[in-house]
């Protein structure tokens, strides 16, 4: 992975969200279909491929998808690049960026393309895990899943960034179990048994 060592030692430490790269181990399987929305540097697409997934990761930052793209081919893992931001709709979006990325956000109207991951899955296969960190558009993402997570119902990893969002998050998985982990607005939602 190509990495400034300076800056970014949480990564090859090992130390770069803790919680999240042991939810991929205990729940992708080789073979599987894993998407990454909002892939940052593809760091968790990486693991996930390491993992034996085909990956689909999203990046609506050009300079981010850029840096993935790197990632992709040093490592030549099945992992599919789109450059576009995952939304509930196919209208464009802007990115308004802060003084760091986890402070940037994703807004309605704009240039930057979009897609839903209902019209990404079209007709199958289907992600059994899914992971979303795109700073606040969280439920837009879930708005335009709707098919894919009735029809699958994939293990479902998400940052919230907001109690109302981590309510309205666990309101719109009726039917998962979901629960915090490593922070109380990183949410895992795992399909309840019952369903």
């Amino acid at each position: 992975m190509e990495l400034d060592l300076q800056s970014e030692k949480a990564y090859w430490l090992g130390h770069y969200e803790p919680a999240v790269q042991e939810l991929i181990r205990a729940h992708v399987r080789p073979g599987e279909l894993v998407y990454d929305v909002g892939g940052h540097r593809g760091f968790f697409s990486l693991c996930a491929a390491r993992r034996g997934a085909s990956v689909v990761v999203f990046e609506a930052s050009p300079e981010n998808a850029a840096r993935i793209q790197r990632n992709i081919d040093l490592n030549r893992f099945p992992v599919t690049l789109v450059e576009a931001a995952v939304w509930d709709s196919d209208q464009g979006v802007s990115i308004v960026e802060g003084e760091s990325s986890s402070e940037w956000r994703v807004v309605e109207g704009g240039t930057l393309p979009t897609v839903t991951l209902d019209d990404v899955a079209g007709d199958g296969p289907f992600p059994s895990f899914i992971k979303i960190d795109v700073e606040g558009a969280e439920l837009r993402v879930l708005a335009g899943a709707r098919r894919v997570i009735e029809r699958q119902r994939p293990v479902i990893v998400c940052e919230a960034h907001s109690d109302e969002a981590v309510g309205a998050i666990k309101e719109l998985l009726a039917g998962y179990v979901v629960s915090s982990v490593g922070h109380p607005w990183r949410l895992v939602a795992i399909p309840s048994v019952a369903e």
